[in-house]
């Protein structure tokens, strides 16, 4: 054998052995960074959320909750290992990536099957547990979010979807089992027809509903024969129908004497309130009137009904972040409101109507817009009032039944409801974290993009595949 064959030979063998050398590292190095990852994945977030809602993003109060929590949540999940759903799958990334976050959130999968003595502990009947439930417990505390109570619908264009609002849910549990705090709330009975009591409109139902879950005790009382109990931090009265009697409104003002709230849902009809309305009127500076109230600007009202109105917000620690979310509020048949300067009498404005707005005095009109005798002004949609002396507070809210109903589930009702409560009883647990949309989306490019897409897909990608293997034929060819 000549001794260029010979050399060609050696030539080729050390740089097959060098190509085998390079792909078996290759492949360790991949083995390897895929073992990093996988065990770094448990401790830092490396997944990137590239969904229209950010649905694996957190809010900013979730981030300042694990933060500042320093004392440890076993977060046990029922949730079947086996279960393929897309929300499941999504709701046990949620709940690992509060174990990333927080060294104090100790989450784990219980299988229910095989360990009936741990689901006892937390089981005072057979509803109570199922096998999609999330428990939180923090010492003696806990509490209960089903996964069914994290999917929530609602209506848009005429389809459904699904909106989990799991990260609300969550923190707010985490927050619940870690405080003793609970607030409570004091329903005033319907023994004046109170529009929340109303068989048309089960609104109490809709009410406790809210704050299901959560370390909030709600009792309702009859105010003529009860007194308000001296543990209460708000007293609710929403829209009676019928006028409170001297001494039921002296119970009101020695309440809120006490530095606590009242707050007062009004719509559109209620009934002949003279007690009522001359006392928040003289003590506080509200007025109520009578007639029905418009929104002049087409832009703030829906539906082509002028009394569908979409409030303005102004700005405020309950509004803001509602306005840097962009979200809107509807109410329907408000009260027309409007509130005098007192000197004792701290006023916050949150939201109102534009400067637009009219009422219609005449009860008998067949049109919606404005005429003679009617009233243009703006009016308020919810405030709350401050006495300088007692620090009792009223937060009025004209169109109650929309804010306490569910009946308007694309709007921030709920949210601007909640967040209010929450100042007024200085509790962050409720919090806005709206439910992130798991609804399919459709991508849209435009004309060019997609001419940009096809080239390089098409074109630009295969060629240079072309070009590479055709350099590396070359290459070999000559060895």
């Amino acid at each position: 054998m000549k001794e260029s064959d010979v050399s060609l030979k050696k030539e080729k063998i050390r740089y097959t052995t060098v190509s085998g050398a390079v792909v078996c590292l290759f492949i360790i190095a991949v083995i390897l960074v895929n073992i990093v990852i996988t065990t770094l994945g448990k401790k830092v977030n490396l997944k990137l959320d590239w969904t229209q809602s950010q649905v694996l993003n957190f809010s900013d109060i979730t981030y300042q909750t694990l933060e500042e929590l320093n004392v440890d949540v076993n977060v046990y999940s029922l949730i079947p290992e086996s279960s393929g759903d897309e929300i499941a799958v999504c709701i046990e990334e949620i709940l690992s990536k509060y174990n990333r976050l927080s060294n104090h959130i100790k989450y784990r999968v219980i299988d229910a099957n095989k360990s009936p003595a741990f689901m006892t502990k937390y089981t005072k009947d057979a509803s109570q547990l199922s096998s999609f439930s999330i428990i939180f417990e923090c010492n003696d505390r806990f509490r209960i979010v089903d996964l069914s109570d994290n999917i929530s619908y609602a209506s848009y264009d005429g389809q459904y979807v699904d909106l989990p609002n799991a990260e609300k849910k969550f923190t707010l549990a985490i927050l619940n089992v870690t405080s003793d705090d609970d607030i409570h709330i004091t329903v005033l009975d319907g023994m004046h027809g109170e529009h929340i009591y109303s068989t048309e409109y089960p609104a109490y139902d809709m009410y406790t509903e809210t704050f299901k879950n959560e370390n909030y005790v709600i009792e309702k009382i009859d105010i003529s024969n009860q007194d308000i109990p001296p543990n209460t931090d708000i007293v609710f009265l929403a829209t009676p129908m019928t006028d409170y009697t001297p001494s039921e409104i002296e119970k009101l003002r020695e309440f809120l004497n006490t530095g606590k709230t009242l707050q007062l849902c009004f719509e559109q009809y209620s009934g002949a309130l003279t007690n009522l309305k001359t006392f928040f009127k003289d003590e506080w500076g509200i007025n109520f009137e009578d007639g029905t109230l418009m929104e002049g600007d087409s832009s703030k009202y829906t539906n082509g009904t002028p009394y569908s109105i979409v409030p303005t917000y102004e700005s405020s620690e309950i509004t803001d972040p509602l306005i840097k979310s962009r979200l809107e509020m509807l109410v329907v048949l408000p009260a027309p409101i409007t509130i005098d300067g007192k000197e004792n009498i701290e006023k916050t404005v949150l939201s109102q109507t534009g400067d637009s707005a009219y009422v219609k005095k005449n009860p008998e009109a067949t049109t919606f817009a404005f005429e003679d005798g009617d009233k243009k002004g703006k009016y308020v949609i919810s405030a709350i009032l401050s006495d300088k002396n007692s620090n009792g507070k009223i937060n009025i809210i004209s169109g109650g039944s929309s804010i306490l109903g569910a009946q308007y589930p694309t709007y921030a009702n709920m949210d601007f409801y909640q967040n209010t409560v929450s100042y007024l009883t200085d509790n962050k647990r409720e919090i806005s974290i709206r439910p992130k949309d798991m609804s399919q989306q459709t991508f849209l490019i435009s004309n060019i993009n997609m001419v940009i897409l096809l080239a390089v897909f098409v074109l630009v990608i295969p060629l240079m595949i072309l070009i590479t293997g055709f350099v590396i034929w070359m290459r070999r060819r000559f060895l």
